[in-house]
């Protein structure tokens, strides 16, 4: 059994948008529904892809296969280099 929840909510929107939103889904027998959660759902997928870019251009990719793998590897690097820290620094 599937239950869909649905919210209604009213929006406000710039009379010219409205206008053609209306005029597109009567082009493309569509329900201004159907285009509203379709345009909301890409934006979103859009800025959701946008920030993952933006934390790989900063940060870079797993380049060694899965998050444990590449968790393990990091874990190892930092224990390396705390290992060799001289402790006279830290006085």
């Amino acid at each position: 059994m599937v239950i869909w929840l649905v919210m209604k909510t009213t929006i406000d929107l710039a009379d010219d948008v409205l206008k053609e939103a209306k005029v597109f889904c009567a082009q493309h027998s569509r329900t201004l529904r159907d285009l509203m959660n379709e345009a909301l759902r890409e934006k979103l997928n859009r800025a959701k892809s946008a920030s993952e870019q933006q934390w790989e251009s900063l940060f870079g990719r797993f380049g060694h296969g899965n998050a444990k793998t590449e968790t393990g590897r990091i874990a190892k690097i930092i224990a390396d280099e705390f290992s060799s820290i001289d402790e006279d620094e830290w006085v």
